[in-house]
């Protein structure tokens, strides 16, 4: 099937639609991943009894028949007495999808929660950084009942993108499975709200897929179907304690009928035409959900309210130095910062897995302790950061060598250039604290150690060009310092050179590669004032900014898609991997975002930033607390998600890099 839209394949043997390229994609791109087809019904779980034992098994759907014209496909499914039909027809605007299910048993059949769901297996996976710019796209997933839809990003720079709306029928949550490996996201689906019929009964689904230029203009495309309600918050998705803002839902007509309810609660509302505006300020901190019904179209809002970030920045260094700092002197952990453990209350180290030992990107908790007391002044936290320090020297860096390592003891079995950035900011900071040209002259030789060994083809999120140099320009070793200048130099025509072809790291491609690109050519603009640098880094921006959602929701809106965090840093390890919606990390973006805006001073860009960093607030209690990540599916791989991981774990470095929003440039 084909037209000027849409060039669509079909596997006529199952029944499925495995390929769907935008005929006037110059890349051809096919959105569908190998392995599944898109609306393909989800194989359903069956519990039998046999010799007296239970067992349950995936049972999949038998296709029962299949026919395609120049304009429609139908494919039809059946199991257990219950059949499905799929119609797919192409149109001059859109490519609608019909889901026909209907119960042919004499006896009624329900549909619980996850009993009935289908593919949206969208290629959404991390090959070279080039492949993924040229024919990947970010599938950023809204299943909120009726209001859902799909915004498919392309992962570089192209107008031809996708959107799926929901015209008919409601999801509410999605699921991943196959996701295995850092560099897929593995397949999603889309869980159907529970439903039940009678004999002869039906109930139907009908989505929209449909072509948009990237960004707003999915809104913009989306806006022209009927049943679409746009839904913004302002100032966004993440308020202050009593701080005011408001949701606004626009229809595409005047709106007759409308309920909105807080937390289940009727909530007031005003109506003007096609917009519904809902006032919001909320005297309490934690999840509010937003659910409405316009016309009879329901959706779901999910906002967080938050203590300041002041608050929980002092709560956090208060809780870290009272109950996540080794007091045990017979340990080689004596000072080290440790993990917590939210669930057992209690510390956690692990020398084999080393993203659970004491420093790797554990090391972001001692650099958000000490730019807490820089900026604070709060004494009560000095002591303990000494305690840290003994630990660093004596545990995980080599002064005389200036060398930085993988675990504690030394232990060198692993270079990680990764590492050793950390630890260098980490003695600018206390150098800036103290004033003890011991901790500098560290830190000019780490860099320098650090460069010889491969750092200047490497894109590390620990060095910070200004707030090192900030340090080193006070450096009594001039000559130490013109020669760690020149391989910042060095660094910044490496990346200059390889654009936007990033070379593959831990992962392949992801947001925390593209964050230390924008974020050190941006550092040399401010140093250098030199336009090319700022020019350069507006093209890792605009790449960095399709990794974000812009779902009515505090935990995708602004968040960019990641899906390993919770099996490398949290305790669940949630079946290998799975998506992280919000994790640490997005911190990265946010810095970049808002030093972008503050550079060329525009205030949509310091606003989009901000908004990004107030996202992660909700990793952050009111008690101190923290957690490394969420997992925000329904199931991953099977196992059940929609949780923040228990482990306090990297989350402050969202923290300390919270304080720069506010430093100035």
């Amino acid at each position: 099937m084909k037209n000027d839209i849409f060039d669509l394949q079909f596997n006529e043997e199952k029944g499925l639609l495995t390929s769907l390229v935008l005929s006037r994609d110059p890349e051809g791109a096919n959105f569908i991943k190998n392995g599944h087809g898109l609306c393909e019904i989800h194989s359903t779980l069956w519990y039998g009894r046999e010799n007296g034992n239970f067992f349950k098994q995936q049972e999949d759907w038998q296709l029962t028949a299949f026919h395609e014209n120049a304009s429609v496909a139908v494919a039809e499914f059946s199991r257990r007495g219950v059949a499905v039909k799929e119609t797919f027809t192409l149109t001059e605007r859109d490519l609608r999808i019909s889901i026909k299910v209907k119960n042919n048993n004499f006896y009624p059949v329900y549909f619980k929660r996850e009993d009935f769901a289908f593919y949206t297996p969208f290629a959404d996976s991390y090959d070279d950084s080039l492949t993924c710019q040229r024919l990947r796209c970010h599938a950023h997933m809204a299943p909120f009942l009726d209001n859902s839809y799909i915004r498919l990003e392309r992962m570089g720079e192209s107008e031809h993108n996708l959107g799926l709306l929901f015209l008919r029928g409601a999801v509410y949550s999605y699921s991943q499975e196959d996701c295995s490996h850092s560099n897929d996201r593995g397949f999603l689906y889309m869980n159907v709200e529970p439903f039940s019929l009678v004999k002869d009964e039906s109930y139907e689904l009908e989505l929209t897929v449909f072509p948009h230029k990237g960004g707003d203009d999915f809104f913009t495309r989306a806006a022209e179907y009927e049943p679409f309600i746009n839904v913004k918050a302002d100032p966004g998705y993440v308020l202050l304690k009593d701080e005011e803002g408001a949701l606004t839902l626009t229809c595409s007509h005047s709106v007759g009928k409308a309920s909105v309810r807080h937390n289940g609660r009727p909530l007031s509302f005003t109506v003007e035409g096609n917009v519904v505006r809902i006032p919001l300020c909320f005297s309490s901190t934690g999840e509010k959900k937003i659910s409405y019904e316009i016309d009879g179209r329901r959706g779901e809002a999910y906002l967080y309210a938050s203590m300041p970030l002041a608050y929980l920045q002092k709560k956090r260094a208060h809780f870290i130095v009272k109950h996540q700092q080794c007091t045990d002197k017979r340990s080689p952990l004596y000072g080290a910062y440790l993990i917590w453990d939210n669930e057992e209350k209690r510390q956690y180290f692990s020398f084999d897995w080393t993203d659970h030992n004491a420093n790797r990107e554990r090391m972001v908790t001692a650099l958000f302790i000490v730019k807490y007391l820089r900026k604070t002044g709060d004494r009560t936290v000095e002591k303990s950061l000494r305690h840290f320090t003994d630990f660093l020297l004596r545990e995980c860096v080599d002064e005389e060598v200036a060398g930085a390592y993988n675990n504690i003891g030394r232990d060198a079995k692993t270079t990680r250039l990764y590492n050793a950035p950390w630890v260098i900011l980490y003695f600018c900071e206390l150098y800036r604290l103290d004033k003890n040209q011991r901790w500098l002259n560290l830190a000019l030789r780490m860099a320098i150690k650090y460069y010889k060994n491969g750092g200047t083809g490497f894109y590390p999120n620990g060095i910070r060009f200004r707030e090192m140099c900030r340090a080193f320009e006070e450096s009594e070793d001039t000559e130490l310092y013109r020669e760690v200048l020149a391989f910042f130099d060095r660094h910044v025509q490496t990346l200059i050179e390889h654009g936007t072809n990033y070379p593959p790291h831990e992962v392949n491609y992801e947001q925390s590669i593209v964050t230390p690109a924008a974020c050190l050519l941006l550092d040399k603009y401010i140093m250098e004032k030199d336009e090319r640098y700022l020019v350069e880094a507006e093209k890792h921006l605009r790449l960095l900014k399709k990794f974000n959602g812009a779902q009515p929701d505090y935990r995708l809106n602004k968040v960019p898609i990641r899906y390993w965090d919770n099996y490398w840093f949290g305790k669940t390890r949630t079946s290998v991997y799975g998506d992280t919606l919000p994790h640490p990390a997005m911190a990265l973006s946010a810095h970049v975002f808002h030093t972008y805006g503050r550079l060329t001073g525009d205030p949509e860009w310091i606003a989009y930033g901000v908004g990004t960093s107030r996202s992660g607030y909700c990793l952050f209690q009111n008690t101190g607390e923290a957690y490394s990540s969420y997992v925000y599916p329904e199931r991953v791989n099977g196992d059940r998600g929609r949780f923040f991981d228990p482990f306090a774990n990297e989350q402050d470095g969202f923290l300390y890099l919270a304080y720069k929003l506010d430093e100035e440039l």
